[in-house]
């Protein structure tokens, strides 16, 4: 699978923070900062970058532009249920193709299903060898409902914690303390906030990706610098989120978790 070593005490890892396509000067100024930085690439978003990339599949941006409304109704039911089989999978396979692997891609994302573990496993299943036979390590996206034995076997090298925000909270340490210690990475989806940071590194994540410093570089690039340092991170109290978390799990067999969970 990854070449991840668990975490300890002995061996912290440093969070790596991805942030959307930017030009080279800005990546500079960010890598001032932020030196463990890399890019989340979107399908059409192809950038010969200086620094680690990883390849997403745009079924998030497809989610939120099928519940648009300010979209019309026919573009809508597009993105919902003609994009994929049109348009999608066709632009996720090229991006594949821009694999340089004198620039190793770390991961590329299988196509998913925001909030749906089943239909992601089929897609999963379905695309798993298009990315194997580019030499591109894999990463499986965790959503609503999903059972870790089912992405276990997909063999995943990552997983990435995705589904709706309560699932996402409640899932990053069962995650990490599930996969890191088999040496599969864990990428947390959609980090924008300290709290989300914090709990994505005290837990011991592989990365995260966040679009606020492609939106407001200049605002936000002092904040996210401070919050991905170890010591902030580990000083930050989780209590309410941790709160969350506790009360979530109770009910996770229903819609999250999953039936055999290794958690």
């Amino acid at each position: 699978m990854g070449d991840f070593v668990p975490i300890t005490e002995k061996a912290p890892r440093r969070l790596r923070y991805m942030i959307g396509p930017i030009s080279d000067p800005l990546l500079k100024k960010i890598q001032t900062l932020i030196p463990d930085i890399g890019m989340l690439l979107q399908p059409g978003e192809w950038r010969n970058a200086k620094c680690p990339v990883a390849f997403d599949n745009k079924a998030y941006t497809a989610h939120t532009n099928s519940t648009d409304t300010e979209l019309s109704e026919s573009e809508r039911l597009w993105w919902k249920d003609c994009w994929w089989d049109e348009q999608g999978e066709s632009d996720w396979l090229k991006l594949l193709d821009k694999h340089n692997p004198l620039n190793p891609t770390l991961f590329a994302v299988l196509p998913d299903r925001v909030g749906d573990a089943d239909a992601t496993l089929n897609l999963a299943r379905r695309y798993e060898q298009e990315v194997r036979r580019r030499g591109i390590p894999i990463a499986m996206a965790l959503q609503n409902g999903c059972d870790f034995n089912d992405i276990l076997s997909i063999r995943p090298d990552y997983v990435l914690v995705g589904g709706d925000d309560d699932f996402k909270r409640a899932t990053v340490g069962p995650a990490c303390r599930c996969f890191l210690p088999l040496g599969i990475g864990v990428h947390v989806a959609r980090v924008n906030t300290e709290t989300m940071i914090a709990l994505a590194g005290q837990h011991g994540a592989t990365s995260v990706d966040g679009t606020g410093l492609n939106r407001w570089l200049n605002s936000k690039l002092p904040k996210i610098s401070k919050w991905l340092k170890r010591e902030r991170y580990e000083q930050f109290s989780l209590s309410g989120v941790e709160e969350v978390m506790r009360w979530r799990y109770n009910d996770f067999g229903s819609h999250g978790g999953g039936r055999n969970c290794l958690w």
